[in-house]
């Protein structure tokens, strides 16, 4: 008896495997590819039927992602039965709605696998395309293992001091290791909003209550209250599998990784729960595109990003990338781009100088991953494209279901640089991506002497400078570039000689107001080694310094950073330089 179950058991096993076995094949051999008509064809769907008569096409849908808050009115025909088209609208404007017939020009097209390039080569030459392109799948970094980081020796050579009631703070090293109470003492009270675009939150996660935006145009009856294109999206919306007919107000996170980066920014802080978030003075905005398994594909991603940015959204979340640019993503980040939104992505976790998107766009603001001791971590990605680095390994923060993990990547990287952000724009909400680089070139230090390397972009995050830039910002009177180019009271900033020989050197510069001065000198890690101080006149002075730390010790051989901060009555003017000793 018990011998004929198992054999039954094995039988209905074998089978269920050969049956998923047989799905998965059929799905491998599924493609689809995003096809945008020129403005001027639109509605010549003859056009696109007759290109495609020479291949195998399953199914074709039309999208008219509706970014106007009237519907667009176009008849779509249906030229055959197996056609299934859906209405959304990408990326269009309000007054080009009107005037279009029926609005629609992008259409996603299903395929067999095998046809994929014949397809793309049809399409795009055919004159009343703009472009086709392969509908790329779009994932979340790859895992990495947890290091054994020496926590416990990061918090006990730091010399900022914390203290929280929060039970899994003394698991957060990265923030004492950024001196982070310490910066955030000088952001602004506006809550910030942002767009985390990735695989969900737990919106009911008891770190996290009182954290999630709240649309309050929208009710909860199955209508779209507030004509936005999507229904009862009032936490957010999942865009995963939206434009083959998905999306849902369901925005809970299956994978996890969501949930962990929605933590490390925006955590309650002094609740006696969990841990304390990086700027807990944010709204979340939950905008899932990718799966369970962290997968996506890259037409919902866009839908996801414009969707974020007509929220209102300051700042959108990226803890994910794809290694071919597309057009359709390009338009998508161009939307976020030319409405003053801040885009800040992962590099990736390659270990290489292979461009991810969108972290590779110009615009974008990029970040890699150091270690405890301040090196590029081994998993981080590199490159050009890179900008700036922060801690990203043994990252403690939230799970799905009241949980609490590390997690080690770039990922983490970015969500830290995130709420340091955000609580700079708290204060000053109209910054441009510009005005936030140039802050954070101002925050970093990098060790390879350089002011942008391959390995460490502008450098890593400085607990010493960041504090003292975010201080000494003053939207009315911007930090001047740092390279020496003159700002509303410095100038001519320099220190002479250099290299610092036996006799030291004078830091010169030229200010246009009496005041005060103070000089800070760095290690390329960012520990302040000494300082001076001395008033000001208007006109050129001169600091002169022995090349000595506190202690009256001389510095050894090395390459250091200074800054030279002036105050006056109309504000303070900050510049950052480095200087050599060789002695």
């Amino acid at each position: 008896m018990n011998i004929k179950k198992v054999y039954v058991v094995m039988v209905f096993l074998f089978a269920f495997c050969v049956c998923l076995k047989a799905q998965i094949l059929e799905l491998d051999k599924k493609e689809s590819v995003v096809v945008k008509f020129k403005e001027e064809k639109i509605g010549n769907k003859i056009i696109l039927d007759h290109a495609l008569q020479s291949v195998m096409v399953t199914k074709i849908r039309s999208s008219r992602v509706v970014s106007s808050k009237e519907e667009s009115s176009g008849d779509i025909s249906k030229n055959d039965k197996n056609s299934d088209y859906h209405s959304v609208d990408l990326f269009k404007k309000e007054s080009e709605i009107t005037t279009q017939s029926g609005g629609n020009r992008y259409f996603l097209i299903e395929i067999d696998s095998e046809k994929l390039s014949e397809i793309l080569n049809i399409l795009n030459k055919n004159d009343s395309v703009e472009y086709a392109e392969h509908n790329q799948i779009i994932s979340i970094p790859k895992d990495i293992k947890n290091n054994d980081v020496d926590r416990n020796s990061i918090l006990l050579n730091s010399s900022f001091e914390a203290q929280s009631s929060d039970p899994g703070f003394s698991n957060q090293y990265y923030y004492t290791g950024l001196n982070i109470p310490g910066v955030m003492e000088h952001v602004g009270e506006d809550e910030i909003l942002i767009a985390i675009v990735d695989s969900g939150i737990d919106i009911y996660h008891e770190d996290l209550q009182g954290k999630i935006a709240v649309n309050d145009n929208e009710v909860l009856n199955g209508i779209d209250d507030d004509f936005n294109g999507v229904v009862d999206d009032i936490y957010g919306y999942s865009f995963h599998g939206f434009f083959e007919g998905g999306g849902s107000n369901i925005i809970t996170d299956g994978f996890g990784h969501g949930t962990h980066i929605s933590g490390i920014i925006a955590s309650e802080a002094e609740n006696g729960l969990g841990i304390k978030g990086i700027n807990p003075n944010v709204k979340l905005l939950a905008v899932p595109f990718l799966n369970g398994f962290g997968f996506g594909t890259q037409v919902d991603a866009a839908r996801a990003i414009q969707y974020s940015v007509d929220r209102g959204a300051k700042i959108i979340n990226c803890s994910w990338g794809y290694t071919s640019d597309s057009s359709l993503m390009k338009e998508a980040f161009e939307y976020a781009f030319d409405r003053g939104v801040i885009v800040i992505a992962a590099v990736g976790n390659g270990s290489s100088t292979r461009q991810e998107y969108p972290a590779a766009y110009a615009e974008t603001i990029c970040v890699g991953s150091i270690n405890s001791d301040g090196e590029r971590s081994s998993f981080s990605s590199y490159g050009d494209h890179l900008d700036f680095l922060t801690y990203g390994e043994n990252i403690y923060s939230l799970l799905p279901n009241d949980n609490y993990a590390y997690k080690s990547g770039s990922s983490q990287s970015t969500a830290i640089v995130t709420g340091l952000v955000s609580g700079l724009m708290s204060k000053y909400p109209e910054l441009s991506q510009e005005e936030v680089v140039d802050l954070l070139k101002r925050s970093s230090v990098n060790p390879e002497g350089s002011i942008k390397t391959e390995g460490y972009g502008y450098g890593a995050l400085s607990p010493n400078l960041l504090a003292a830039t975010f201080k000494s910002y003053s939207a009315d009177h911007p930090l001047s570039s740092g390279e020496g180019e003159d700002s509303n009271i410095l100038s001519l900033v320099a220190n002479f000689p250099n290299p610092v020989r036996n006799a030291g050197t004078s830091f010169g510069f030229q200010s246009s107001e009496d005041g005060d001065v103070e000089i800070v000198i760095y290690d390329l890690f960012g520990n302040e080694l000494t300082s001076l101080a001395s008033s000001v006149i208007q006109g050129y002075n001169t600091i002169p310094w022995e090349g000595t730390n506190f202690s009256g010790q001389s510095l050894p051989n090395g390459t250091y950073f200074y800054v030279v901060k002036v105050s006056s009555s109309i504000g303070q003017t900050v510049v950052k330089d480095k200087l050599s000793i060789i002695r």
